[in-house]
């Protein structure tokens, strides 16, 4: 049946018409093949604005505008697709091209009349150009040119979708003119029209959403959109915003659950982190750290649970490495919570764990980037005391409450030189004698990054230089450079990161070890010197304090690399491996003049060193099916650990000019300690995504340590973690219209705690102090115990996530 749309449509009785139609459709054809030209437009003008207009609704309009008439049959005409044009003033033929640009017909003009024919169809008059579906190929990459895997591309005319590769290339049935919209978790989808037939290049930016910004976890990436876990992420620009040496003090009030402690305000300080609060009685309670997928010791020395040779010996506590690392090389710190963001870590993630990841170079034009930055620091609010006059008078008056009278005799029970002895109109504001001077700080950074799509680099150097608000001579210096390498095959099968980060820092303080609080509250008119011209030792000496010194020179070397290849479209294989050296070299002083006069002059000196190796392979699987995402990951660890530490301790110097000299002390005392670390283990993580909005998360690792007696060396850990975008469904965007976003998760996860003193399980030996014929006594320290095992953890977490107003008000 065919329908015959004139410009005014009259129905005659009988056949005729239908009989009429066939001729007349069959003439046209024939003519069309002999000829083989297409009849002129005679160029009328058309003028429509339509909106899911019937194809045959448009035909007459047209055919009102132009008394051009058109034929078309029934069955075509079934198959049509409702109509969105907007022309103006246009002539027949452009009008008619963008009216079919996606519809499954074809038509051809002959004198006054349109026919209207299946693209396909056998009968197409010469005069038509048929256009064959052609395959679209092309590749998504993000901004940098990195391949985007697993993005989405759908034919929004003909519904039919591709999923990206491993490289980012897709293939798509499709035809000029056809739209195809492009989306990747993450980032702002892309709408692209098709043009012609080549191959093509889209690039996807990411998108502005909270949500979507891409968090660090064990062994990947997830947006927090999709994370089942409890991850808190501190970007590169909020630790850029604080002046701070150290870059655990950048982490203070930015995650919650967090708790940073600060031993005090000086340069080089030790920092310490609890997450979720203490998580062990017994053993040590830091969180895993880990840089560029390395491991990194919080110690100095020490492998976990033991202390540094000289730590609290000085006034800044036990020395931290963080110190020497360069706060502007850090691109972003994610903390890990709950068990199922730490399970994939088995026995050293019950504290929790810190993922630091060092900034990479992007691809671009060379760019160099100098800062340089002074400031200076003052203590902000320094104690409030009494004055000399309202000191003394309340010393008077507590003699005279108790019926004594002050006496100048060293030897009496009496004796109060503050109102008898020393000066009653001088005085010293001891907060602002130990307090009061100004810090001044210098901060030089230095970068170069550039590179293609396949090759980037980065190179950065940096210089620090700070002193104190202590009195004495105080200097912090800290310098390094920073290197990332990375490198991708033209087939975006091959890939290879190197990074490197060295830091040196020298730290020079005045080390007042007794009680800087009760050096506050020395007495106003306490004088320094007695009149004998000796130090007053009446009390603790405030002046005398600052006399005693530490040094600490520390080397930081943090190494990683890391091969990855496509082996097959879905199939990673990566190796990564890592290498850290730390290394402390410590003089502490103390002088004669520092100490009580019947103390004797000593030093410590003390070198620590940390040595660390690890290797990870991994194979990663990662599918994305039309509503789903499967990823599946397997891998293994070896890890071989070495602390060694020397410590000498010196004393009686005859010239106190000598007194980094041990070989000139009287007395020399010598310790050493050495430990040895073995670790291996397997791991596995599963992760499933339904329709983008219900999530589920498997993780598992097997450890062995060489920490644990032979009974129990190995110990298995994991964690099964849920989420649900209850936001996505439609009965809630239809019925709480504010609510943006809303997740609601749970999990739970069984985590280790392996923060001890190594071999533990071994029977071990003391001297006695004894001396037998010549020979010193051992006595017994501990017995063996083949069963001593893991501390385990386990931790349930359950939270509601919820965003409003597009989500401008969203979770922190």
């Amino acid at each position: 049946m065919y329908n015959f749309y004139p410009k005014k449509l009259v129905q005659p009785p009988g056949c005729a018409p239908n009989i009429l139609l066939i001729m007349k459709l069959t003439t046209l054809i024939l003519v069309a093949a002999i000829l083989q030209v297409s009849a002129s437009t005679f160029a009328q003008k058309i003028t429509l604005s339509e909106k899911n207009t019937p194809l045959n609704k448009v035909f007459e309009k047209i055919s009102d505008q132009t008394g051009y008439d058109f034929i078309v049959s029934t069955e075509n005409l079934k198959l049509s697709k409702p109509v969105n044009v907007n022309v103006r003033n246009e002539d027949l033929k452009p009008a008619l091209d963008k009216i079919f640009i996606n519809q499954p017909l074809r038509f051809v003009i002959q004198e006054k009349i349109v026919v209207v024919f299946m693209k396909d169809a056998a009968n197409t008059p010469k005069t038509v150009v048929t256009v064959l579906p052609l395959i679209l190929k092309g590749r998504i990459t993000d901004t940098t040119g990195l391949a985007l895997p697993g993005a989405t591309i759908k034919n929004r005319q003909t519904t039919q979708a591709a999923i990206s590769g491993i490289d980012g290339k897709f293939a798509l049935n499709c035809e000029i003119g056809d739209e195809l919209q492009i989306s990747f978790v993450g980032f702002d989808p892309v709408n692209y029209l098709v043009k012609k037939d080549e191959a093509i290049n889209i690039i996807m930016r990411p998108s502005a959403s909270k949500l979507n910004e891409i968090q660090v976890i064990g062994y990947g990436t997830v947006t927090k959109r999709l994370n089942t876990g409890s991850v808190s992420t501190v970007s590169a620009k909020e630790i850029d915003q604080q002046p701070v040496t150290n870059v655990l003090s950048a982490l203070s009030g930015r995650a919650a659950g967090l708790f940073v402690q600060t031993t005090n305000g000086l340069p080089g300080g030790n920092v310490s982190l609890q997450i979720r609060g203490k998580g062990s009685i017994t053993a040590g309670t830091d969180p895993l750290y880990i840089i560029d997928g390395v491991p990194f010791s919080t110690t100095i020395g020490t492998l976990n649970g033991a202390t540094s040779l000289l730590a609290q010996s000085s006034i800044n506590g036990n020395t931290s490495p963080f110190n020497s690392l360069n706060p502007t090389d850090i691109e972003s710190i994610s903390i890990l919570k709950d068990g199922d963001a730490t399970a994939i870590y088995g026995s050293r993630g019950s504290n929790g764990v810190v993922l630091i990841t060092t900034k990479k170079g992007k691809a671009g034009k060379t760019t160099v980037d100098i800062k340089v930055n002074n400031g200076i620091s003052n203590a902000a609010n320094l104690p409030s005391l009494l004055n000399l006059e309202q000191y003394l008078q309340i010393r008077r008056e507590a003699f005279k409450n108790d019926n004594k009278t002050p006496s100048a005799d060293p030897l009496s029970a009496n004796y109060a030189p503050e109102l008898t002895v020393w000066n009653q109109t001088e005085s010293t504001n001891w907060p602002k004698y130990l307090l009061g001077t100004q810090g001044r700080s210098t901060d030089v950074q230095s970068s170069i990054t550039g590179g293609t799509a396949n090759t980037s680099f980065a190179l950065s150097g940096n210089y620090h230089s700070e002193n104190t608000i202590l009195p004495g001579k105080n200097l912090y210096q800290r310098g390094g450079i920073h290197f990332n390498f990375q490198h991708t095959s033209p087939n975006k099968k091959f890939f290879l990161q190197f990074s490197n980060s060295l830091g040196l820092d020298n730290n020079k303080l005045a080390n007042p070890t007794y009680n800087l609080l009760g050096d506050l509250l020395t007495p106003p008119n306490y004088p320094i010197y007695e009149a004998s011209g000796n130090l007053n030792w009446y009390t603790i000496n405030p002046y005398a304090e600052v006399l005693a010194t530490s040094k600490a020179n520390t080397t930081n070397s943090i190494n990683n690399l890391i091969l990855r290849y496509a082996v097959a479209k879905d199939i990673n294989v990566q190796v990564s491996a890592g290498y850290n050296y730390l290394y402390l070299n410590q003089t502490q002083l103390f002088p004669s003049a520092s100490l009580y006069p019947s103390l004797t002059n000593y030093t410590n000196f003390g070198t620590n060193s940390n040595r660390s190796f690890i290797i990870e392979p991994q194979v990663e699987y990662k599918k994305r099916f039309e509503k789903s995402s499967l990823t599946v990951l397997i891998g293994g660890t070896y890890q071989s650990s070495m602390a060694e530490g020397d410590q000498i301790v010196a004393s009686n110097f005859s010239n106190p000019l000598l007194m980094e000299n041990f070989s000139s002390a009287a007395t020399v005392t010598l310790s050493n300690n050495f430990t040895e670390y073995k670790f291996a283990s397997l791991f596995a993580r599963l992760n499933y995504i339904l329709h983008d909005k219900y999530i589920i998360n498997l993780s598992a690792r097997r450890d062995g340590s060489s920490k644990f007696g032979p009974e129990n060396r190995f110990g298995n850990f994991g964690a099964l973690g849920l989420g649900w975008l209850f936001g996505s469904e439609d009965f809630v965007k239809e019925n709480i219209a504010f609510l943006s976003f809303g997740k609601l998760r749970a999990s739970y996860g069984v985590t280790g705690n392996d923060q001890i003193t190594p071999y533990q399980y071994l029977s071990t030996y003391s001297s006695s102090g004894n001396i037998y014929q010549g020979i010193s006594a051992l006595r017994p320290a501990r017995i063996s115990n083949s069963n001593f095992h893991w501390e385990t953890t386990g931790k349930f977490d359950l939270a509601l996530e919820l965003g409003f107003l597009n989500d401008r008000f969203l979770p922190s």
